[in-house]
């Protein structure tokens, strides 16, 4: 969950999933924001799973407040929202951030540690701090740790019949497989230099996708796809398409059709090519589901580039209509967004058109 003090977010996401076996997997989806204790309020969660075009919510932890202390886990919350979603008939999404949720006794079990700074001025705002932290992805105590984790949360909710889904634990700030460039930094002299590097962050998330894949059985597992190295200012290049790449063949190797993928490529500038190119061969399989997310969640960033001149409604319907061109068949909004009620229509148009 990416709100800081102020309530402002940074993205909003459009997931495609084209597997789906239910009704109440597709439709629209919000996330609603954590409160200051880092959990979430059962009345709004219910407010929103009330209403007839919301076919779910999103729920972003932080791994230290899942598991405060080696040994004990505090999942009552998660558990609450579950049981609210289940008495309405819908779906939760989790989604678990390690990186810079990473528990501090994780570290004091030997851990190593990258300090590193935000990506940017906004995520400093939401973070609250100006310096984050992240083990290696590959850390065999991190690795030993999060499998734990996966264990606890399969034998606790993984046969919850409204957990729809995970976002897997891949990046440094938040779930995204997105990397600081203080890593490569870090370890290159180590590991002879950047892809050596990568080598071993691809070999973090294979386990990562083990760990979470033998533990849940039965429910979606989703890659959300970042630029992995920000070493180059968050541009691709050969060797980040490369793991990437190996990082899917492994998803569908593990998972089968309970893989998902998921970029954050809505703008009304149009959808990122040279990401979509990774997912050519997946795009018309029934079995893995690719998404989108949009670039920001504030309707007034230049990210996602509103045109003032031009209803707003009209230019969410159309970067909408390209994912959804796409294979897309659901959509997760953050609430701010959600709640803006020029946008209102939009929700309820692409809940009946996810309907068909």
């Amino acid at each position: 969950n990416k709100s800081g003090p102020d309530g402002v977010l940074d993205r909003s996401e459009l997931f495609a999933k084209k597997n789906t076996d239910s009704d109440g997997d597709k439709g629209v989806y919000v996330q609603i924001f954590r409160k200051k204790d880092g959990t979430f309020d059962l009345d709004k969660a219910r407010e929103y799973l009330g209403k007839p075009e919301v076919a779910g919510v999103t729920l972003g932890y932080d791994w230290k407040e899942l598991s405060p202390a080696k040994g004990k886990y505090d999942l009552d919350n998660l558990k609450d929202v579950l049981d609210v979603a289940k008495g309405e008939g819908k779906k939760i999404v989790l989604q678990i951030h390690s990186g810079d949720g990473t528990p501090n006794w994780v570290y004091e079990a030997g851990a190593d540690k990258v300090e590193f700074k935000p990506f940017s001025e906004h995520e400093a705002i939401v973070k609250g701090k100006d310096k984050l932290t992240m083990p290696p992805p590959w850390d065999s105590v991190y690795q030993r740790e999060l499998k734990q984790l996966a264990i606890t949360l399969g034998k606790e909710i993984g046969g919850h019949e409204a957990l729809a889904g995970i976002d897997l634990p891949l990046g440094g700030s938040w779930e995204e497989s997105s990397l600081p460039a203080e890593l490569v930094d870090k370890y290159s002299r180590q590991f002879g230099g950047r892809e050596g590097v990568a080598d071993k962050v691809l070999q973090g998330w294979n386990g990562v996708v083990d760990s979470f894949g033998s533990a849940f059985k039965t429910q979606d597992l989703t890659f959300n796809i970042a630029s992995p190295l920000r070493d180059n200012g968050g541009r691709w290049d050969a060797k980040e398409k490369e793991i990437v790449s190996r990082l899917i063949e492994h998803g569908e190797d593990v998972l089968g059709d309970r893989l998902n993928l998921k970029w954050n490529g809505l703008s009304t500038s149009g959808i990122n090519d040279q990401v979509f190119g990774l997912f050519d061969r997946l795009k018309d399989s029934k079995d893995v589901g690719i998404g989108l997310e949009f670039k920001d969640a504030r309707i007034n960033s230049p990210r996602l580039g509103i045109d003032p001149n031009i209803p707003v409604d009209r230019q969410f319907r159309d970067m909408l209509n390209r994912g959804m061109a796409e294979g897309g068949d659901y959509v997760e909004v953050f609430e701010t967004l959600f709640r803006d009620p020029r946008l209102a229509d939009v929700w309820r148009w692409l809940a009946a058109r996810t309907a068909e």
